[in-house]
């Protein structure tokens, strides 16, 4: 197991962020307006600067920019409750912010992110990072973060490329670590420290040297993290931030196929933990748009295919169960559900009371979205085992989130 874990997160295997669909991290080289009073965009790295007739145009202040108004961020406030009253505990009053699983139509929301250096996993590994499960990411995994993973093979061809170029426009989407051969920070003011950090790479990468550092626009910042599997804290280190552009001239030309290596490869140190993930910019950058509506057939397909893993022998009973737990957790009525399954479980397995959807009709469950309210129906007609562990996890999670 550990062997296999260090093939995936230890090795020379590289994660990019994970991005909402309709969202991009917003580059330094771009301006816009100082009084958000017009829409007008200038990409330094591509375009001179002018004002605008609302007034000067600044950098922008970077992040992650979401074409959607609202719902992408969430707030979730829970309370902890008193043991011997079950009122809430004074002073025990916890709001988290987190990223919606849903998008304001109710359909599932899609995060996309990037994979690369995968020729060097063995064939376990590289079965898993292209098959499909179900995983549990960020904070609070007993009541949220429940994902359905799925890979495909990305098609390398950039059809946006004019043509092979020896000026390359060097876009960063997660923080990058660049260090000089002593280990020690690159001062980003200083063109030639940032040659000698980014050099060796992308000359091993791209098959040419790079003869010059044009202009780099930056932002300086501090990243740590958390080892999940030693549980330790990770070092902080020094780094420029996402949406940092770095302008940089080649020796020789290079085609769409470097171009496909570098943005795989990345730039600078810790790339294995998400760092330094790179794309080769073509042109200005434009805001995003919207996510693309899901078509009828897509929507049925993806909807099956949940219900299927659910209720179907694809997976297991104790990860049917503790599916549905989470499921019903993360749906805002874990303590209800908690008591009513348990009294429905006792009444079933004990009682030899009949099987009955009637929980399903109570307002509760007739608020949730359509794919919540499926889940909480289906669970009512699930086996023994599924629906007796189902009642224990919930009982369980509830306590935890208390």
């Amino acid at each position: 197991m550990m062997e296999a874990f260090t093939g995936l997160f230890e090795g020379l295997v590289t994660y990019g962020p994970l991005l909402v669909d309709g969202s991009d991290v917003v580059p330094l080289s771009v301006l816009g307006c100082k009084y958000d009073a017009c829409d007008l965009i200038i990409d330094e790295a591509f375009q001179e600067p002018s004002a605008c007739e609302c007034g000067p145009l600044v950098p922008d202040r970077g992040g992650v920019r979401h074409a959607e108004a609202q719902g992408v961020i969430v707030q979730r406030t829970r309370l902890e409750l008193n043991d011997q009253t079950q009122t809430a505990q004074e002073g025990q009053l916890y709001t988290r912010q987190a990223l919606g699983g849903s998008t304001p139509t109710g359909a599932r929301r899609r995060f996309t992110g990037r994979i690369g250096e995968t020729s060097t996993l063995d064939q376990a590994g590289l079965e898993f990072l292209t098959g499909t499960h179900t995983l549990w990411f960020g904070g609070k995994r007993a009541v949220s973060g429940q994902v359905t993973y799925r890979a495909r093979q990305l098609d390398e061809d950039r059809p946006d490329l004019p043509g092979p170029t020896d000026r390359l426009v060097l876009r960063f989407y997660s923080p990058v670590v660049l260090t000089d051969s002593s280990g020690l920070p690159v001062d980003p003011t200083e063109p030639a420290q940032v040659l000698g950090a980014v050099g060796h790479d992308l000359a091993e990468v791209l098959g040419t040297s790079v003869s010059a550092v044009e202009r780099i626009w930056y932002r300086g910042d501090a990243e740590g993290g958390w080892h999940a599997a030693s549980r330790l804290y990770k070092p902080v280190d020094v780094v420029l931030a996402a949406g940092t552009v770095i302008t940089v001239t080649l020796t020789d030309p290079v085609d769409a196929s470097a171009v496909a290596r570098l943005e795989s490869h990345g730039l600078g140190l810790r790339r294995a933990e998400g760092f330094g993930a790179v794309r080769v910019a073509t042109g200005p950058w434009q805001p995003p748009a919207p996510p693309g509506s899901t078509t009828a057939d897509d929507a049925n397909s993806d909807t099956d295919a949940d219900t299927a893993d659910l209720t179907g022998q694809t997976m297991t009973a104790a990860a049917r169960a503790e599916t549905y737990a989470r499921r019903i957790i993360a749906a805002g009525i874990g303590p209800w559900a908690a008591k009513q399954v348990r009294e429905y479980t006792i009444a079933v397995l004990r009682e030899g009371a009949p099987r009955s959807a009637g929980l399903a009709g109570f307002p509760r469950v007739q608020a949730l979205e359509a794919s919540d309210r499926q889940v909480f129906t289906d669970l009512l007609s699930e086996t023994d085992q599924v629906l007796d562990r189902t009642a224990a996890l919930l009982d369980a999670f509830v306590r935890e989130d208390q």
